[in-house]
């Protein structure tokens, strides 16, 4: 089934996995989403060649686990922050957005 489906938020958790980026999205006020994308590799700046022995690797079970707690593979998580943590948040992106503009 996986084979002939395509899973276009697997994918995507997989590029940031690969990629070394997390991503934080909130899609309410104080709630949204954490797609833990760190690498396992330790670096993700290779050539395809180490990438793809990389994932070898992985698929094999040589070498740790993508998930956020050790020995785990989560990576995605629903969130729910406090008001204070947004007015935070909000103060930040204020600040980035006055200094570097509209994103």
């Amino acid at each position: 089934y996986e084979r002939f489906i395509e899973d276009k938020i697997r994918q995507f958790v997989d590029l940031c996995c690969m990629s070394n980026i997390s991503v934080f999205l909130l899609s309410h006020r104080c709630f949204g989403y954490y797609i833990h994308g760190r690498s396992v590799h330790g670096h993700a700046d290779t050539n395809m060649e180490e990438m793809n022995m990389n994932l070898k690797r992985e698929a094999e079970n040589l070498c740790s686990q993508r998930g956020l707690v050790p020995n785990t593979d989560g990576q995605t998580f629903q969130i729910a922050i406090s008001s204070q943590m947004r007015q935070h948040y909000d103060r930040i992106h204020e600040t980035l957005t006055r200094k570097n503009g509209p994103a």
